[in-house]
């Protein structure tokens, strides 16, 4: 009686584990999505929160495509404070599925301020530039120096 009990419970416990795994397979495979990140020079955690005027600022952003297909993508960096918002930087290139793009950006602040909002947007071409695709950002402070 104990046996069949067991055996039971151990083929119940093996068709429960079969079936999430299968879900879980099939779920991943069906998922589309693109990554969008940023980490700190020498491609670190830790991104810049302080710089001087003028001074040159590196951060890494990377792009992992996960849609299924080849996508065309423009990739923008901005720095935005209170009354203005400049383009640091602009790209266009191609991922097929599975790739992923990793660059180093330096910036160069031309206004001091403090919480100016760098801002790193990923845009689909076929979608237009109107609104981001994906954005991530951070804060910086920019001082004048001695």
């Amino acid at each position: 009686m104990i046996r069949r009990a067991s055996a039971a419970a151990l083929i119940s416990v093996s068709i429960v584990f079969s079936v999430l795994l299968f879900l879980q397979v099939v779920s991943t495979q069906n998922e589309k999505f693109t990554v969008l990140y940023v980490f700190g020079p020498n491609k670190t955690a830790g991104l810049p929160s302080n710089c001087f005027l003028g001074e040159n600022v590196s951060f890494h952003v990377g792009v992992y495509n996960h849609e299924g297909l080849k996508r065309d993508y423009v990739l923008r960096a901005l720095l935005a404070g209170e009354n203005f918002t400049e383009v640091l930087c602009e790209e266009n290139f191609a991922l097929e599925n599975g790739e992923t793009l990793e660059r180093e950006v330096v910036i160069s602040p031309k206004k001091a301020g403090v919480n100016f909002k760098v801002s790193v947007q990923l845009y689909l071409k076929e979608n237009g530039l109107s609104s981001p695709y994906k954005e991530v950002f951070f804060w910086l402070n920019v001082s004048r120096g001695n």
